[in-house]
């Protein structure tokens, strides 16, 4: 079933179910203007605009208390319950009653909480059960309470309001990867790696969550509900092939994600282009960081790590510090610093600058065999 929506910036219709689903809304796929999901047709009725302010009103679950708006995504709203047998706090995702009346969504939406059910990892928000209550459809998760004991917490808040130590990227990572690669195992693809999607329990670990568009490669699943030439996920954390044809997407796309996210956490930006290495960004990191994001982001998937398993295992081998240079790389590195020359890509002649990995333009490679010694 198609919905169709006009965009604000082009002015063009187009089937939200075909866009790119960003935390706010849908993207449109012409000239990638958000466009909200939940305007006053599409909310959940008794929710106020503002999510953090927002009450809920007319939504009931028997055995379930509810307490408050937790946050609002691209496909549903996330509430805080007490579930009274228990006296235990849970999270409520919830879809929109407009979305819960179309069933493409509620497929997809469904398929979160089957992929969800399947996975037991400490580093994977844990689903509890689901279910229909009225319109609305909902599944019921853990709890994550944020550090301290405080208000749930994800990586973009932290990544807010300061760029992370590189033993606490390390930390973060490991744990991301490892939820990734069991996951993979069980032949499922999360698709949406990004900082809103991982989430900081109290105690400081990192905990994988909202697997909306997570694709189950060892299940036959009815074409629909991962349509052809259909992108999915966030675009700044997206493989290229991802935003060519999500069908054909692999556990290799979360392998780019997380690269990118890696670098973000370093950097405190996202690599764009012909990005800056995190070494030459960042004082005192190894340059292994550098070595192991290239290999992630490389654009061709066949020349990508291959497996999540195998970036864990390079993450795990990078030590937190670097060895203090030595004068002669000192001096090495002022020359360096020094070149002003322009220089071009090989291949388009796009100008790059020295420190580019990539060229920009064309994405071919600009390091080159030293001909004397080959290295």
């Amino acid at each position: 079933m198609k919905r169709l929506m006009q965009c604000p910036g082009c002015r063009k219709e187009f089937d939200a179910t075909s866009g790119f689903f960003v935390d706010t809304g849908v993207q449109c796929p012409v000239c990638l203007t958000t466009v909200p999901v939940f305007d006053e047709d599409t909310r959940v009725p008794g929710y106020s605009r503002d999510p953090l302010r927002a009450q809920p009103i007319n939504l009931r679950i028997a055995g379930y208390e509810i307490l408050g708006m937790i946050g609002q995504g691209g496909m549903g709203t996330v509430i805080e319950a007490r579930q009274v047998s228990l006296g235990r706090r849970v999270a409520v995702k919830v879809l929109s009653p407009a979305l819960a009346r179309d069933e493409h969504f509620v497929e997809r939406f469904e398929r979160e909480a089957a992929a969800l059910a399947s996975l037991s990892h400490p580093n994977i928000v844990t689903i509890l059960e689901r279910g229909r209550a009225a319109d609305s459809v909902y599944f019921i998760m853990e709890y994550v309470e944020g550090l301290a004991g405080g208000t749930p917490t994800d990586l973009r808040g932290i990544l807010n309001e300061r760029r992370l130590e590189a033993a606490e990227v390390k930390h973060f990572c490991m744990q991301i990867a490892g939820a990734l690669a069991y996951a993979h195992e069980k032949g499922i693809v999360h698709r949406d790696i990004k900082p809103g999607n991982v989430i900081i329990d109290r105690h400081g670990n990192a905990k994988v969550a909202d697997f909306g568009i997570a694709s189950i490669t060892n299940l036959e699943v009815d074409a629909r509900l991962t349509v052809p030439a259909t992108a999915m996920g966030t675009l700044d954390y997206m493989a290229p092939e991802q935003r060519e044809n999500a069908a054909t997407a692999d556990s290799r796309a979360d392998v780019y994600s997380l690269g990118v996210l890696v670098y973000e956490m370093l950097t405190g930006k996202v690599p764009r282009g012909a990005y800056s290495s995190p070494s030459s960004l960042v004082q005192g990191i190894s340059p292994r960081w550098d070595d192991n994001i290239d290999s992630a982001l490389q654009p061709d998937p066949d020349k990508r790590l291959a497996t999540m398993a195998v970036f864990r295992r390079r993450l795990e081998d990078i030590p937190l510090t670097q060895p203090p240079l030595t004068y002669t790389q000192l001096d090495v590195t002022s020359a360096l610093n020094g070149i002003t020359a322009a220089l071009h890509c090989p291949e388009c002649r796009t100008p790059v600058n020295n420190e580019s990995k990539f060229c920009p333009k064309c994405r071919t490679p600009q390091w080159f065999d030293c001909r004397d010694c080959n290295s």
